[in-house]
């Protein structure tokens, strides 16, 4: 594989695009005409190209050849197309093309090509390509940004933190990293809200967002994962450091003065943490687990901090008990 990026003369991120092919000519032809307005990464087949598309995140638009060692376009098409992250599966991808049939180019079409260019390109050609189709992508991630955030916490979405999940994943488990993830729930939220009404709840809960935005890294993702929880994704982080953290949040929320109608209210929070293994983590059970958890903190002593083992089985799995509460 062969990866390259090239940051601009001002300073400024470039839109990064990837061009995929088993020639060295083609590659650095197409760097040569792409370098001076994009970010280009370079790979020498589709495995290699995958793998770039999956651990990064700011690939916008990929170019491939069809015929290539290790996985070919239309292979990787198919990985693209069914990937369950929508910025892998939306992602516009050109088939380069050398005068293949017409039944080749149907079949790359009907698999999930978003456009076609031949071979050998010509620099207005493949500038036109990039520019039209990053436009397209800057447009839907903007509208889809808007629609990631949590109005309420300030945080993110639920459905944004279940698609960063498996990127977080991805990339910890490309580079054998630690990988955390914690729940936090606000013990007393559901009798403050029915007490005081939606809004002064959902300011409670606006502070909670800030301080946590405050104690977390930027390379971590914070959401509102529930009525009353938020979840934490923290890459290379292993389960002592999210402890840390944990403990930081606790203290905070625990004594912050949340005033509601002149009166001081205690919120309580429970957390949990689990550091799953990301080689063989399903992160839709690591979450139930952690959510059970918290669950469970709340009904036996109000609130606390529990840390999760991580099984090593799916039947060690279910057997799994929780340690450290405090």
């Amino acid at each position: 594989m062969v990866g390259v990026a090239n940051e601009g003369g001002n300073g400024c991120a470039k839109p990064r695009v990837l061009v995929i092919d088993d020639s060295k000519l083609i590659r650095f032809s197409a760097k040569k005409i792409l370098g001076e307005d994009y970010d280009v990464v370079l790979a020498e087949d589709g495995e290699a190209g995958w793998s770039l598309i999956e651990s990064d995140p700011e690939i916008q638009v990929a170019f491939t050849d069809l015929s290539m060692p290790v996985l070919d376009g239309f292979g990787l098409l198919q990985r693209l197309r069914s990937a369950a992250d929508p910025r892998i599966h939306e992602m516009p991808l050109i088939v380069v093309t050398s005068g293949e049939e017409e039944d080749t180019r149907r079949k790359a079409y009907e698999l999930g090509a978003t456009d076609f260019i031949g071979k050998p390109f010509d620099s207005v050609s493949l500038l036109a390509r990039a520019k039209a189709h990053v436009r397209s992508v800057a447009t839907t991630r903007s509208l889809r940004d808007d629609a990631a955030h949590d109005e309420v916490t300030g945080l993110r979405s639920r459905e944004y933190f279940v698609g960063q999940l498996r990127r977080d994943r991805a990339l910890v488990a490309r580079h054998g990293h630690g990988w955390s993830l914690v729940l936090l729930e606000l013990a007393q939220f559901r009798e403050l809200f029915l007490k005081n009404g939606k809004e002064q709840a959902h300011r409670v809960l606006t502070e909670v967002g800030a301080m946590v935005r405050r104690l977390v890294r930027e390379e971590d993702t914070a959401a509102r994962f529930g009525l009353a929880q938020i979840a934490l994704s923290m890459p290379m982080t292993d389960a002592d450091g999210a402890a840390v953290v944990a403990e930081r949040l606790r203290r905070e929320i625990a004594s912050a003065d949340f005033r509601l109608r002149a009166d001081s209210v205690p919120v309580t929070p429970a957390l949990a943490i689990l550091a799953p293994d990301p080689a063989a983590t399903d992160a839709e059970r690591c979450m139930q687990r952690l959510a059970a958890a918290t669950n469970a903190i709340i009904g036996k002593r109000g609130g606390g901090i529990a840390r999760l083992r991580e099984a090593a089985s799916a039947g060690a799995a279910s057997r799994a008990g929780i340690g450290g509460e405090r």
